[in-house]
């Protein structure tokens, strides 16, 4: 990413096609303020995901039901008809653990090429 415009740099690869992207930092609050400055340039909504508190809105309260869990929340996102920018803080530790849940991060990826 470019250090004069990260904002700029998400928004092209999102706008190239790439519907999953791994951002590894110990700065969340800084990642979730460049996800909502992209997904307000390209007219998305903004998702988030934490294993407490499951897949959400961040514009507004609550959460999908029973989506604490991360398989879930992939599968919620895979059956969604709402594209948006998904932000799922802490998922790194658990990426090379579960082989079904790459594969449904997969599927959710390639359920999402072309929507919106």
């Amino acid at each position: 990413m470019s250090k004069i415009d990260p904002v700029y740099d998400l928004v092209l690869l999102v706008r190239s096609g790439h519907q999953l992207l791994r951002l590894d930092t110990e700065e969340e609050e800084q990642v979730s303020a460049l996800l909502l400055h992209a997904a307000d340039r390209l007219e998305k909504r903004l998702f988030a995901w934490t294993r407490v508190r499951g897949l959400g809105r961040v514009d507004l309260p609550g959460t999908a039901y029973d989506t604490e869990n991360s398989a879930k929340a992939f599968r919620h996102i895979a059956a969604s008809d709402q594209p948006g920018l998904d932000h799922f803080r802490d998922l790194t530790a658990h990426l090379g653990q579960d082989a079904v849940l790459a594969v449904q991060m997969k599927e959710a990826a390639e359920r999402l090429q072309g929507v919106g």
